[in-house]
């Protein structure tokens, strides 16, 4: 091999961690001394890392603010209600959400491959993997989502590094686990009342299309030269999910038709407060709710606790976690305008302007917050005690 022996091959590849690579690198500096050919690959290794970040960076749009890239996106409507908090049998879970008096919406979760095994995804691992998807989406405006390897997907998510900057194997374990359970699972929305006491919509969204998650075998063996699996013609990189198209379309909207979409903005600092899966739920909807009023509302805490559905059995564990939640929220958020008295939680119109997201750079913030094709959060004034309202 040149003027390097195998020796010399078998140190440039830990650096490149690739052998076929090396080869390639030692070709090129044929004739150059080998301290030199050493320092001159670490140089390497490290300028693509940083076009790689460099790269993924300019997916997103160009923002005057840099407060975009500091945001995450959920679907508005599972800010609402969430995903399930702890494994479960069920195929199938339904969530009602009270809109006004006459009108609500009805959605459910389907475990499409249950006879398989595949369960529906639940816990705070999900709701994390699922925010980073639609974040992704959104951002990039592109349903087609890639990522250099799983290991910077889940780093984007959260999961830490060991101090060499790799991922244990159980982590690859669990984001397959989860992107499965995503991939299988159907929401079903139903709208009822909208637009008159008898007229109901209904639409099925599938969230991921289809996805590529190298092990990390597979990862290392990438870097050694193998070909990933292509999951849409000309994007080279390893970690791939395609957004299933309705969805992106509830995300992102359609300027075609002029379809606004239903992405629900929050903080990435303040999302990071909430570590358990319930504390989460209850702040992406106390933030969505309150972002929407128009005027002051009075909700039964009862419905409240079937719609987040978490201590199903017992309410009072649920009043006293929700009431901490809330506590917790105002703390973070000068805006929050929400109390619970007795049984009821009083909800009204951010305080003094001060909203977690400035509506000014959203559209559909606040005046439409749940879209052109659902039923408007606004009472029209003050509701009865036991108006069941979210």
């Amino acid at each position: 091999m040149t003027d390097f022996d195998e020796r010399d091959h078998l140190a440039i590849a830990q650096i490149f961690r690739s052998k076929k690579r090396a080869a390639n690198f030692l070709k090129l500096m044929k004739g150059v001394p080998f301290e030199k050919v050493v320092e001159a690959a670490r140089q390497t290794v490290k300028e693509l890392r940083e076009k790689k970040k460099k790269d993924y960076l300019e997916l997103l749009p160009q923002e005057a603010n840099s407060e975009q890239k500091e945001l995450l996106f959920i679907l508005r409507n599972l800010a609402l209600m969430g995903l399930p908090h702890k494994p479960t049998d069920e195929r199938r879970i339904q969530r009602v959400i009270r809109t006004s008096p006459s009108s609500w919406i009805t959605i459910t979760l389907n475990a499409r491959a249950h006879e398989e095994g595949v369960r529906l995804p639940f816990g705070i691992n999900a709701r994390r993997i699922l925010t980073m998807l639609c974040t992704l989406a959104v951002k990039t405006k592109n349903p087609v989502i890639t990522l250099d390897s799983a290991a910077d997907f889940m780093r984007r998510i959260g999961w830490k590094t060991d101090s060499r900057g790799s991922m244990g194997g159980s982590k690859y374990d669990a984001i397959a686990l989860v992107m499965e359970q995503i991939q299988k699972c159907t929401i079903d929305v139903e709208l009822h009342g909208v637009l008159g006491s008898r007229r109901k919509q209904a639409e099925s969204l599938q969230i991921i299309r289809k996805f590529d998650l190298p092990s990390k075998t597979d990862e290392k063996m990438l870097d050694q030269g193998a070909e990933p699996l292509a999951l849409d013609p000309g994007i080279p990189r390893n970690f791939k999910v395609l957004i299933d198209s309705t969805f992106f379309r509830e995300l992102v909207g359609d300027p075609v038709t002029g379809y606004k979409g239903s992405a629900f903005p929050l903080p990435l600092e303040f999302i990071r407060q909430f570590t358990k899966s319930t504390e989460l739920d209850c702040a992406q909807f106390l933030v969505a709710r309150i972002s929407a009023a128009q005027t002051e509302s009075k909700i039964d805490l009862h419905s409240i606790h079937e719609q987040l559905a978490f201590h199903p059995d017992n309410y009072s564990k649920f009043k006293a976690e929700f009431t901490t939640a809330l506590q917790k929220v105002a703390a973070l958020w000068d805006g929050c305008n929400a109390k619970v008295e007795g049984h009821r939680l009083i909800v009204g119109p951010v305080l003094n302007g001060k909203y977690l997201v400035d509506p000014t750079k959203f559209e559909n913030l606040p005046e439409d917050l749940f879209g052109l094709n659902t039923p408007t959060l606004s009472t029209g004034g003050d509701l009865l005690e036991g108006e069941n309202v979210v």
